[in-house]
């Protein structure tokens, strides 16, 4: 989330970026990216088009695709958009199509959640390196690795350059136990 004071609600916790604030938020990811050192990619934003009770934000796909023509090269390193929950093309469809915003990113990431694995024509028309940036699989059991496998399969047959798995070692969808040894599901993992 960008920080409280840059948003609608001053709150860590949904609300939207103030228009006002998109130089500095901009800035802020600048700033960040410096700060960790060695950052490839980064993203606007985790899961704009939801509502959720954890640190977030929300944007509109208008919103989401001003930041983009406006202040993205400002960020410095390339640039990811949307990251929608659902892998959503309405969040993504009109900065692609817009090509002074589809010129300032790199990157088109979202997550499978709610939906099933798709290919996305515009983005590789438009040459963007497409990632799955968030899923998670429970239980770890055959049935989910077959499942898993297919979805990786069906990412990687849609053009996707990435399937980013969500979570090494939190409870319930992870891929690795606490003493570090994988699970089914981590097996599956590293086959790809």
């Amino acid at each position: 989330t960008p920080p409280a004071y840059m948003k609608t609600n001053n709150n860590a916790v949904g609300g939207e970026l103030l228009q006002t604030q998109y130089t500095a938020y901009a800035q802020h990811l600048k700033d960040f990216c410096k700060y960790l050192g060695n950052v490839d990619v980064v993203s606007i934003q985790n899961e704009p088009n939801i509502t959720v009770g954890y640190e977030s934000c929300t944007w509109s796909a208008a919103q989401m695709l001003e930041f983009c023509k406006t202040n993205a090269p400002a960020i410095g390193k390339p640039v990811m958009a949307p990251e929608a929950y659902n892998f959503a093309y309405s969040t993504s469809d009109p900065i692609l199509n817009d090509p002074i915003a589809c010129a300032n990113i790199q990157y088109i990431g979202g997550h499978l959640y709610g939906t099933t694995t798709r290919s996305y024509p515009l983005a590789v028309t438009k040459e963007k390196k497409l990632w799955m940036t968030e899923f998670a699989y429970n239980p770890d059991s055959i049935g989910t690795c077959m499942t898993m496998a297919k979805d990786i399969l069906d990412c990687l047959n849609g053009n996707m350059n990435a399937f980013v798995y969500w979570y090494l070692r939190q409870p319930g969808c992870n891929i690795i136990n606490t003493d570090g040894t994988l699970k089914l599901k981590g097996y599956t993992l590293a086959q790809f």
